[in-house]
């Protein structure tokens, strides 16, 4: 797919529209590089990229990098996919895992998501619902999605945050790195002490 330059600009500014109002929503602390909240994640019933149902009680005892997108998007994806991969090398901890969560159900079946997560080491996970779950999970971490056409309407592309979430060992998100907030040394001495304090 061809994205001329005027397009990816949209996309972008559309993002950081969607960055701006996670600072409204949650409320901007200083005491962290990310942004500091205390959220608990609720009702979760999602099936993981193995086909194993996945709970809320899978995100206790064990702390989670968690993001939201979609194994056919072009833009923001793989970017921040190759960032939690780099966090993942350098943070070697059997505590940490980090959770995917597709935006787009229809195409990504459980199959989908496996291959795509293949290049990843065994603590990435894959999640999908149906759209319905999928909606009620994105509002607990206040994912805006939309979706954009490009000419094909078969081929759909989502326009969504490209927000990383750190989720403690009790469930609540405690910080959000933002587009823009995405440092990855500062993100690894960050999450470190997370884990430490978890």
């Amino acid at each position: 797919m061809k994205f001329t330059m005027k397009k990816v600009l949209m996309i972008l500014f559309a993002l950081f529209c969607l960055t701006f109002s996670l600072y409204l929503f949650f409320g901007y602390k200083s005491k962290f590089y990310g942004l500091e909240v205390s959220r608990s994640i609720q009702n979760i019933a999602l099936l993981d990229h193995e086909g194993n149902l996945f709970t809320e009680a899978k995100l206790k005892n064990k702390n989670s990098l968690l993001f939201f997108g979609y194994t056919k998007c072009y833009t923001v994806c793989p970017v921040s996919m190759k960032k939690l991969e780099m966090i993942s090398k350098k943070i070697k901890s059997s505590n940490l895992q980090i959770i995917y969560i597709t935006i787009d159900p229809n195409r990504d079946d459980i199959e989908s998501l496996k291959i795509y997560l293949e290049r990843f080491d065994h603590r990435f996970i894959g999640l999908r619902g149906t759209s319905e779950e999928i909606q009620q999970i994105s509002k607990q971490f206040n994912v805006q999605i939309s979706n954009v056409f490009f000419g094909d309407k078969s081929n759909p592309q989502f326009e969504h945050s490209g927000n990383i979430y750190f989720v403690d060992s009790n469930a609540k998100i405690k910080t959000i790195y933002p587009l823009g907030m995405q440092d990855i040394d500062k993100m690894v001495k960050e999450i470190q002490g997370l884990i430490k304090e978890s």
